[in-house]
C-alpha cells in the first residue's frame, strides 16, 4: 500500500512538471491537446505539434521509469502498475479532460 501512495505521489508531481518550452501538461489537458490512456501515459487528441510531441514523449518516458520502478519493488507485472495508475489518473481528471478508453476519446 505504501508503494502505491508513493506511486500516486509521483505521478502528481510527474504530472504538475513542466516538460516542454511553451506547454506544460495541466496546460495542454486544458487546452484538448492530450489526454490520459487506459495505460497511464498520456497522448495527443489531435495532430500534434512539436511542442505537444515532446510533451507526450517526456511525460510518458518519466510515467514509465516510475511505472518499472514500482513493478520491480512490487514483484508485479508494469502493465499491471500502468493500469492502477490510469485508475487514479482517470479519477483525478478535471472536467472537460480527454480520456480514452477502449472505446476510444471521451471527455469528462
Amino acid at each position: 500500500m505504501k508503494k502505491l501512495i508513493a506511486l500516486t505521489i509521483a505521478l502528481i508531481t510527474i504530472s504538475a512538471a513542466a516538460f516542454a518550452s511553451n506547454l506544460d501538461l495541466s496546460s495542454a489537458k486544458d487546452q484538448g491537446l492530450v489526454g490520459e490512456t487506459s495505460m497511464g501515459l498520456i497522448e495527443a487528441v489531435k495532430g500534434a505539434s512539436a511542442d505537444v510531441k515532446e510533451l507526450v514523449s517526456t511525460t510518458n518516458a518519466g510515467r514509465m521509469d516510475v511505472y518499472k520502478n514500482t513493478a520491480a519493488e512490487q514483484g508485479i507485472a508494469v502493465s499491471e502498475v500502468q493500469a492502477l495508475a490510469a485508475q487514479k489518473l482517470f479519477g483525478m481528471a478535471s472536467k472537460g479532460h480527454f480520456l480514452k478508453t477502449s472505446s476510444g476519446w471521451i471527455q469528462k
